[in-house]
């Protein structure tokens, strides 16, 4: 098969580009031909896979650097591609203000990537789900919103996102471990940043043995206190070793979350995870089980669920082992099949996943 994904051009690791990137990488592992069609977000693009120094590629796939000016007309020949063109043409309006010509005849059959929802906006979000062709999810409950949204069943396909477990694994010994949290910050209000950081604050008040490593690809908040350390943009070794393995709980604060790498990642390396319920965390959060969940911006929740793994190592070790457990059932070995059985699928009997367009 012959796939074509569309994919933003980013210098710094994005979640949901990273799952476009694995997924082509996995297909191009089990046989398929794949094409990444990267599209500028900014006046002056990327045009080179240089540009892109925190992803690994297969030597396989075949890199495309599109026009900032929208034009199509020079797709590569595909079974597939992804978005579907209405939904490539209304993000590139919104982003660049340009229009954009129709795919060409024989770029295939289209399907659309969900990785989330309520965080960009009905005017990109709601065409994944309307438009008349396969919704491939990235988690559970986004199934649970095209059900909501009168997307029929059939069109609603789960494939989970995964980590890399040659990378993500455990190093230093769960009962081994410093009075260290860890949480990504991020600036986007969604994120919940401002609610992690006041639960936080509040857990030092009660432990004041505790340290907190903050990490992420933006500036961090300003006046940070001095028991709060910040790593902009960690490398791998870095992120795994010292922050990951270094911490007894993860903390995601998120108000929404299409799937949630860290916190995946932070399990396979052994943190106990502290969560809100976030959408996405519904697919490995269990409560009193894999992870202790917190309603969404409850600060008071979530501080005690920080402080009761803090001080209870027994109970931390043993969560944190049940995470270990279910973070291994994310493997993008496994989701690159998924995705492959689905396409297969789709090729032999497109009809099942068309219909009209939804009101």
């Amino acid at each position: 098969m012959i796939v074509a994904f569309f994919v933003p051009m980013v210098r710094h690791p994005v979640g949901g580009v990273r799952t476009v990137f694995e997924l082509g990488n996995g297909l191009t592992r089990l046989g398929h031909q794949v094409h990444l069609i990267h599209f500028p977000l900014a006046q002056d693009p990327t045009g080179s896979v240089d540009d892109v120094p925190w992803f690994e590629f297969e030597t396989g796939i075949e890199h495309h650097f599109l026009a900032a000016d929208g034009d199509f007309s020079a797709l590569p020949a595909a079974d597939f591609t992804m978005p579907a063109h209405a939904v490539m043409a209304e993000m590139l309006t919104m982003l660049r203000g340009v229009a954009v010509t129709p795919y060409p005849s024989d770029a295939g059959l289209p399907f659309n990537l969900v990785q989330g929802y309520g965080f960009l906006g009905p005017r990109l979000e709601l065409p994944l789900f309307t438009l008349p062709c396969p919704k491939v999810c990235v988690g559970r409950w986004l199934i649970d919103v095209g059900r909501d949204l009168g997307v029929p069943e059939e069109q609603l396909v789960y494939v989970p996102n995964g980590i890399d477990h040659d990378v993500f694994r455990l190093v230093r010994p769960l009962a081994e471990r410093p009075m260290q949290v860890t949480m990504l910050y991020h600036y986007h209000e969604l994120k919940g940043t401002m609610f992690g950081l006041e639960a936080l604050e509040e857990v030092k008040r009660r432990v004041p043995a505790l340290q907190v490593e903050l990490f992420g690809a933006f500036e961090p908040p300003d006046g940070l206190p001095e028991w709060i350390h910040v790593t902009r943009l960690p490398d791998q070794d870095v992120l795994v070793d010292r922050i990951y393995n270094q911490s007894r709980i993860m903390v995601s604060p998120s108000i929404t979350e299409g799937f949630g790498y860290t916190s995946v990642e932070a399990m396979a390396c052994g943190c106990a995870l502290v969560t809100a319920a976030n959408g996405g965390s519904e697919d490995f959060a269990f409560h009193n089980d894999t992870a202790l969940v917190s309603a969404p911006r409850d600060v008071a929740a979530m501080a005690d669920n920080i402080e009761a793994l803090l001080l209870d190592d027994d109970r931390r070790i043993a969560m944190a082992t049940r995470g270990l457990e279910q973070a291994r059932l994310f493997d993008w070995a496994t989701s690159s099949r998924l995705l492959e059985a689905f396409l297969v699928r789709y090729l032999d009997h497109p009809e099942i996943y068309s219909t009209e367009v939804f009101t």
